[in-house]
């Protein structure tokens, strides 16, 4: 009986301890409350009735500074370009020659291979013209032939490449030069050209075929491009790669 009041008593008193507990943190989240809501209470008074905020201010935490990027060095280079001839001459010296050739008693001729079709020429010469299934391609086999039907050039030939055509005998060309583009695998006849010899102006397209020269007057030129290069800035440079831009002009009579 002794035990069992005991163990009454002993739950009862855990049962008090709890509901003290219970009441101190209900005492203690009512005391936040209270301050909360007095803080909002505080700030709104401060709020209510101003229209000049010019004296009002609050503490924010503010983030350190990002620091500046460090700037990339740069180059400071000087460069200077000088351009001339086989002779020494300077480059902008060198006159223009008259582009209309001889009227007769021209030896060689050369042209540069530009694989067009017939519908690109640009010449004022009243000449013959004709493409065949798909026209010319950027390799083929030319073959020049004179008014007696000699062949005094026949070669395969790429884009870009030069073709010089001369009498077979050593004398001047005939008046009539038949040249045919042939395709290179199956020898078929892609373009033919005929082209009046004692009517030729430099840089006039027949066909495939562009004057460059007739005999000595030409259009071709060989230069030699010198190129000074001058680090004037304080960063230390290597030079790895050097590229030049090209504005060309391509001038045509007619």
């Amino acid at each position: 009986m002794r035990l069992a009041s005991n163990l009454f008593w002993a739950y009862a008193a855990l049962f008090l301890i709890h509901v003290a507990s219970a009441q101190k943190n209900e005492e203690h989240q009512d005391l936040k409350n209270d301050l909360m809501n007095e803080d909002i209470f505080s700030f709104k008074n401060l709020l209510i009735g101003r229209t000049d905020f010019s004296d009002f201010s609050m503490s924010m935490p503010t983030e350190p500074p990002t620091p500046a990027p460090t700037p990339a060095p740069t180059c400071d280079v000087k460069v200077e370009i000088e351009c001339t001839d086989i002779d020494g001459k300077d480059c902008k010296k060198i006159v223009a020659p008259d582009p209309q050739c001889a009227s007769d008693d021209i030896n060689t001729i050369s042209f540069t291979y530009l694989g067009t079709k017939c519908e690109d020429s640009a010449t004022a010469q009243d000449f013959k013209c004709d493409d065949f299934e798909s026209g010319p391609s950027e390799r083929a086999l030319v073959k020049c032939f004179d008014d007696s039907g000699n062949t005094i050039f026949s070669e395969v030939v790429s884009e870009g490449d030069i073709i010089s055509v001369l009498n077979s005998d050593s004398g001047s060309l005939s008046k009539k030069l038949t040249c045919d583009v042939n395709d290179v695998s199956q020898g078929t006849r892609r373009q033919s050209v005929e082209i009046d010899t004692f009517d030729l102006a430099l840089k006039d397209i027949y066909g495939s075929l562009q004057l460059e020269s007739c005999d000595e007057k030409q259009c071709i030129i060989p230069a030699t491009f010198t190129y000074t290069i001058e680090n004037i800035g304080e960063t230390t440079m290597e030079i790895t790669v050097l590229k030049r831009t090209w504005k060309y002009t391509q001038l045509i009579n007619g």
